[in-house]
Order: structure tokens, then C-alpha cells, then sequence
């Protein structure tokens, strides 16, 4: 799912034509307003959207204060091409000139100023290729003399998505089946990472009789005709989640970074699991961190472990 921000300052639309409708047809599902919704629901749905931020100068607020600068923390994949003043009044210090090839080089993977026609398909599609193989942020500066030049070349192919993510290794799953099979009481607590991981978590649960909580990205994926689901905590939560984390022996963490450490407990064994290591006890002290994919993972350690029959 990518967002595409188109930004006017004055200039028109955006017409590299040929260009333009290869990356339609390969990450734009249908037309929504810029700001939140864009971003949540390319998250929420994974789906293409594509967005249109208002005329004028504001594309620096628009984009950097409220829409790229969290997406790569989000990991939400976006592509802004952010249209930028004539290109023979770049350096003039003209009244709407804001740099955006540089305004945006800490918040995005990948940061390109279009300059002639001709770069527009390589840049577009690695642009594209970056914010998938990444899932992150590519910004496209597009001064408007040139987004109205012809182009004669299109785009050679479309996105290549990346390889599946992989299960952890079968001697860290052995080590997550020692820790479940050797607590008494387990609790499960969720975020975006379970997104589609429902079918494991929940089968994991029953096999454990164990409650799940969730975080607020988990919410969507876990909560919802869910008879183990003791709801959320952080900020906005409720009791059920945090007594349920507090008197457990093992916590296991499941696909997600809820940044309140103050709501993680002190007591239980801790196991963290997740596709992106750099997330492993970052928000508490954990004694077991293992990387990979949570659906994968699960399904590989689902035949190890020894099924409950006490729920409290």
C-alpha cells in the first residue's frame, strides 16, 4: 500500500502523463484527502490510496508535520511527490521556495529532485521499489516547468514486492516452546505486527487458554470476535489487559512496540517476538528476544506446545 500525495503551489496538476498512469496503475486504488486518512488507511487496509494535499506553500507542514515523519516509525509505505516552484526560480529565494529534496532527507528513504523529463521513469520506480522493499518513504520534488514538459519513455516494469518474511529458526523456536511450555499462567499481548497472524494467535491462545491484550495498532486485528481478548493498555486501556500482563508468569509480545513502558510489568519472564530485531526490548527488559515473522512463527511452533485445560 503506498500513498500518493500530489501537492499544487500554483503550478497545475502534475502532467508527466505517461508516467503518472504507469504509477496509477500500480499503487493508486482510489482518491482520498491527504493528512491522517491517507496514511491510516493505507495502513489500516493496505491498500493504494492516493492523496492531494491544498495548494500553496504548505506542503512542508502538510507533509513533514503531520504525514511522512511518522510513517517510517509506522512503517507505512508512502510515495509524496511534492511539486516544487518552476525550476528557473530555484536559488532565487522566491516566496514559495522550500527545498523540499532536502526538507525531507530525514524523514525518507529515498529523496529525488526532478529536474528534466527524462529522469522521471528511473526515479519513479526505484522511488516506488524503495518505499515497498523499505516500507518507508519516497519523496519525488517535481518543479512544475517540468511537470508540464512531454515525456516520451514509460516505466520499464512495475513494483517487485520482497520476499516473504521468514519464521524465526527452529532453535529459537524450541527455546519459545521451553519458556511456554515451562510457565503456568501465559498472556498474550498483540500490536500491528499480528496483522495477519489471527488464525495462529488465536490458535495459540486456545491451546494455552491464555487472554489476550492488544495495543491500539493491534486493536483492529485481534479485538473483534475474539473470547480471549482482555483489550488494550498504554494510555488508552483498560483493566483487564493490565492485570492480565501483571499476574501472568510469561508475557509474550507479539508484533509489537508499545512505546508506554511504564505499563509493561516488572515480575513475569518476558519473551518478545518480532520481524524487525532493532524493536526487541526496546520498550522493556525482555528475557527471550527472537526475530521473525509472527503468523510463520507461530505456525512452526504451534505442534510444540502442550495444550491447557485451566484458564485461570
Amino acid at each position: 500500500a503506498v500513498v500518493l500525495v500530489k501537492h499544487g503551489d500554483g503550478t497545475g496538476d502534475i502532467s508527466l502523463d505517461a508516467c503518472l498512469r504507469h504509477a496509477l496503475a500500480n499503487i493508486v486504488r482510489k482518491v482520498i484527502h491527504i493528512r491522517n486518512r491517507g496514511g491510516a488507511e493505507a495502513q489500516a487496509f493496505r491498500q493504494p490510496q492516493q492523496g492531494r494535499s491544498p495548494d500553496g506553500a504548505a506542503v512542508p507542514q502538510i507533509l513533514l508535520g503531520e504525514d511522512i515523519v511518522g510513517k517510517p516509525v509506522l512503517k507505512i509505505m508512502v510515495i509524496a511527490i511534492a511539486s516544487h516552484i518552476p525550476g528557473s526560480a530555484i536559488g532565487t529565494r522566491y516566496f514559495q521556495e522550500t527545498h523540499p529534496d532536502q526538507l525531507f532527507n530525514e524523514c525518507s528513504h529515498c529523496n529525488e529532485l526532478i529536474s528534466s523529463p527524462s529522469q522521471m521513469p528511473h526515479v519513479l520506480r526505484r522511488a516506488m521499489q524503495t518505499a515497498v522493499s523499505k516500507r518507508g518513504v519516497s519523496v519525488i520534488a517535481l518543479p512544475g516547468d517540468v511537470a508540464a514538459m512531454p515525456m516520451n519513455e514509460e516505466p520499464s516494469h512495475g513494483v517487485i514486492p520482497p520476499p516473504p518474511a521468514p519464521a524465526a529458526n527452529a532453535h529459537d523456536i524450541q527455546l519459545l516452546a521451553d519458556e511456554i511450555n515451562g510457565a503456568r499462567k501465559v498472556t498474550l499481548y498483540c500490536g500491528s505486527g499480528c496483522r495477519n497472524a489471527r488464525k495462529e494467535v488465536m490458535a495459540l491462545a486456545d491451546k494455552l487458554k491464555a487472554p489476550i491484550g492488544h495495543a491500539w495498532r493491534g486493536k483492529q486485528w485481534i479485538e473483534p470476535d475474539n473470547p480471549f481478548d482482555v483489550g488494550m493498555t498504554g494510555l488508552i486501556g483498560f483493566g483487564g489487559a493490565y492485570e492480565a500482563m501483571e499476574h501472568c508468569d510469561l508475557l509474550i509480545l507479539l508484533g509489537t512496540d508499545m512505546p508506554y513502558s511504564a505499563w509493561y510489568p516488572k515480575k513475569p519472564r518476558i519473551i518478545q517476538l518480532d520481524i524487525r530485531g532493532e524493536h526487541l526490548g526496546g520498550r522493556t527488559r525482555i528475557d527471550l528476544g527472537v526475530v521473525g515473522d509472527v503468523a510463520q512463527t507461530l505456525r512452526a511452533l504451534l505442534p510444540f506446545v502442550e495444550p491447557r485445560d485451566d484458564s485461570r
